[in-house]
């Protein structure tokens, strides 16, 4: 058997409101991320962001204490599990528009973009 050429995919866009040489972009990213079958999510520091423009870590199922047990509630975690997804997965351009609106108002260390650009002497 013939082993296939490696397959190369672009699957991250970062999307930064600091210049690409500043010292401190990489702490104010916004990362747009392929989740397959055309889909797009906008990530930072492990959350995602939702259609309602807040941030959500993951999926949580009822408290969160506990796992399913019974194939009835497995069936309403899986459903519950793909309505988060749907609020959390994209098409690539909404995936970059919602990822350009957030990128401003991104803050690290209680400080904002535009606090660092005043700041900021290149």
């Amino acid at each position: 058997m013939t082993v296939p050429e490696p397959r190369v995919s672009p699957v991250t866009y970062v999307v930064c409101g600091l210049p690409e040489d500043h010292p401190d972009a990489d702490a104010f990213e916004v990362r747009v991320e392929y989740r397959g079958d055309g889909l797009w999510v906008v990530r930072r520091l492990g959350r995602f962001l939702g259609r309602d423009g807040t941030w959500s870590y993951c999926y949580v199922w009822r408290d969160g204490a506990q796992e399913p047990t019974t194939d009835a509630e497995l069936a309403e975690y899986s459903s519950g599990e793909d309505a988060w997804r749907a609020e959390h997965r994209f098409d690539l351009d909404t995936a970059l528009r919602m990822a350009k609106d957030v990128a401003p108002l991104v803050k690290c260390n209680g400080y904002t973009v535009a606090d660092v650009l005043k700041e900021w002497q290149p």
